[in-house]
């Protein structure tokens, strides 16, 4: 019995291991493809570029809904992109409430990067993913969506221990 023991977390290890490995492997390749090409703006930036040049009207609310990001941090990064002359703000006519943005000349041109490296990402990926038969990587894509359940369910209960948190200190704060 112990033996099986021992074998689950010699595996339970390799496989964190090759999960950090993967992360880190993933993060580093990204880092020196954007250097390359786009030294002066992160991820989260040309992502935010991505959707504004992509989205119909986009807004703070429609640009965090996509990025699965929230509204202040997008808030953040579309007033760095705008200090930096690739995006500017601009209201309909019929109403003044909301405020969408679009993309400058030098905005379009990272916007048009940006998908391109998309493109080479893709290809890349889909190269590596050629090697495998249909019943390999349907086993792949089965532990991928339930891997991805099980973070979103966790990101669901952080999220939700941080709101109880958060409302308790106000609660707290109202009492005092």
């Amino acid at each position: 019995m112990s033996k099986d023991l021992n074998k689950n977390t010699n595996q339970d290890a390799e496989l964190l291991q090759q999960l950090l490995w993967y992360t880190h492997n993933s993060d580093t390749l990204s880092v020196l493809d954007s250097s390359v090409d786009l030294p002066d703006i992160d991820n989260s930036g040309l992502n935010c570029i991505d959707c504004i040049g992509r989205l119909d009207y986009p807004n703070v609310t429609a640009i965090a809904e996509e990025l699965f990001m929230t509204r202040g941090a997008i808030s953040k990064i579309v007033k760095k992109l705008i200090g930096n002359g690739y995006v500017i703000p601009y209201q309909l006519p019929d109403n003044k409430q909301k405020i969408f943005y679009r993309l400058t000349d030098s905005g379009i041109k990272l916007y048009e990067m940006h998908r391109l490296r998309h493109r080479k990402w893709e290809q890349r990926e889909l190269g590596f993913f050629k090697q495998f038969d249909e019943k390999k990587l349907n086993r792949i894509i089965a532990f991928m969506k339930e891997y991805n359940s099980y973070l979103q369910h966790c990101i669901e209960e952080y999220s939700d221990a941080e709101n109880n948190t958060a409302a308790a200190n106000k609660t707290d704060e109202d009492e005092a």
